[in-house]
């Protein structure tokens, strides 16, 4: 390593694929905090979506279990990675042990790859069994932040599924059932375009469910938005001359 000092990093997978592993995988982690040397420091990073620090990096053993909440619906180990880098001391050896069962369905580990190397970072990994069977989830419904009533604008779905399946897709506007579409959901990532128009002002809730006909989980099937409707800008003119 080229120092006596090494930094090690724990990062944690919490996403649905791996629930039900939780006590096994804190014991793992406070006996690893527990044998380490006492000059050498240590941090905690627990991730599924997003990334939350349970331990900053220091010297003291201040970890007592998985206690944040990130973003479980899908595993993304190009973002863990890439924040547990940015925590590392510079003047310090590096060694980052992941705890996941490496199925990533956002990102791609291998874009940080060449950051791993080039930290001189060790790599050790602890895999987890995959307990989730075929899925289905609603990532993301995308709506402008601001509408003018009356124009017409784009509602944006993107689903993920690990399996082929057909599914029913259900798009609301407040309690209005504003569309419904029987479509195929391909394996990876899935987009659906919806169009809609507003002719009120206010605060505007859209949600949007998926029902497939395989899944395990229902309880990552719908999404909610926002977004404003305003009237159009009205401009005064005042003519010292018709027409000039």
């Amino acid at each position: 390593m080229g120092s006596k000092d090494t930094t090690t990093i724990f990062l944690v997978d919490v996403s649905d694929s791996v629930s039900g592993q939780k006590q096994e995988v804190e014991q793992f982690v406070k006996d690893a905090l527990k044998d380490m040397p006492a000059d050498n420091k240590a941090g905690v990073v627990a991730f599924g979506a997003d990334s939350r620090v349970e331990q900053f990096v220091s010297e003291k053993n201040l970890f007592m279990g998985l206690e944040t909440v990130p973003v479980t619906t899908a595993t993304n180990l190009e973002q863990a990675v890439q924040g547990a880098l940015a925590l590392f001391p510079e003047e310090e050896g590096k060694r980052l042990v992941l705890i996941t069962d490496g199925n990533e369905n956002e990102g791609s580990l291998k874009s940080v790859s060449q950051s791993v190397r080039n930290g001189n970072v060790q790599v050790q990994v602890k895999k987890l069994s995959s307990l989730i069977g075929e899925e289905v989830f609603v990532e993301n419904l995308q709506v402008p932040d601001k509408i003018n009533i009356g124009d017409t604008f784009k509602v944006e779905v993107t689903i993920q599924s690990n399996v082929k399946t057909a599914a029913t897709l259900s798009l609301y506007a407040g309690n209005a059932l504003k569309s419904q579409r029987e479509v195929e959901l391909e394996t990876g990532s899935n987009r659906f375009v919806f169009k809609d128009i507003q002719e009120a002002d206010g605060l505007k809730t859209y949600r949007v469910i998926v029902e497939p006909k395989k899944d395990t989980k229902s309880v990552n099937n719908e999404y909610t938005a926002f977004t404003r409707a305003e009237a159009p800008d009205k401009v005064l003119l005042i003519e010292g001359k018709m027409g000039t």
